[in-house]
């Protein structure tokens, strides 16, 4: 939901039903990348508080996996999505830029964790950091060809500018 969100689909209905299924999980954490899944499910369905309690969750864990990989790029990540839900892009982006190299901590694969990047460059785009986003849609491009179209689609569906995608 979150990735068609992202290119402006509508996804408050579902993300609203889900949310009401997972609402009672948000006090106890079980692996950050469910939680991480968690916040961006609350944030599509604009439960901000939820959200808030789920990364509140995190930042009190004491198991040693949960924990490491919390404080190398979970909380932070978390942080991200709520902010991007919120309405903040430049702090997700800000957030985001400094935990890419670590992202892999909270878990899933990189098809999964793609969704970073991807919230990235419409975070970069919502808050008018074309340079940003031009950088992010060139290494994209660079690294998977095929997904250019896309990435620039994105750009645009989040208030970037043709101009902006001109080199």
């Amino acid at each position: 939901m979150w990735r068609l969100s992202l290119y402006g689909t509508d996804v408050a209905a579902p993300a609203a039903a889900l949310a009401a299924d997972i609402s009672g999980l948000v006090d106890v954490p079980a692996y950050l990348f469910n939680d991480w899944h968690a916040v961006m499910t609350f944030g599509l369905a604009g439960h901000h508080a939820a959200s808030a309690r789920v990364i509140a969750a995190n930042s009190r864990l004491t198991r040693p996996t949960n924990k490491r990989a919390a404080e190398r790029a979970g909380l932070r990540l978390l942080e991200a999505f709520a902010a991007f839900a919120a309405g903040r892009p430049e702090v997700t982006a800000d957030l985001l830029i400094d935990i890419r190299p670590e992202a892999h901590a909270v878990g899933g694969s990189h098809a999964q964790r793609d969704v970073i990047d991807l919230t990235l460059i419409a975070a970069a785009a919502r808050s008018g950091q074309a340079d940003l986003a031009r950088a992010l849609v060139t290494e994209r491009a660079a690294r998977k060809p095929a997904a250019a179209p896309s990435a620039r689609a994105l750009v645009l569906a989040n208030g970037g500018a043709e101009t902006w995608l001109a080199w």
